[in-house]
């Protein structure tokens, strides 16, 4: 799957969830977020699509340099009426 929507209180997910859904799907291309609930900006998806991840298991540490989640991630869309960003 190369396209993933979401709809939901997406501040209310944890940074350990985002990145169990974001390492299920390493060739995501396009993300495309609304949420539901006001509370703020979700600062723990940013938070999971940012941090740097582990090397594979065999790979020498420094040998591909920092890694991150969903590298191929060309178009990231959110809306919410929070953010005064509504579709």
């Amino acid at each position: 799957m190369t396209t993933l929507s979401i709809l939901g209180g997406l501040n209310a997910v944890l940074p350990t969830t985002w990145a169990s859904i974001f390492d299920a799907f390493p060739i995501l291309q396009a993300l495309i977020l609304e949420s539901t609930n006001v509370g703020g900006f979700p600062g723990a998806l940013t938070y999971a699509l940012s941090a740097p991840i582990a090397a594979p298991p065999g790979t020498v540490q420094g040998e591909e340099g920092p890694r991150v989640r969903c590298p191929a991630l060309e178009e990231l869309d959110m809306y919410g009426e929070e953010w005064g960003m509504a579709r």
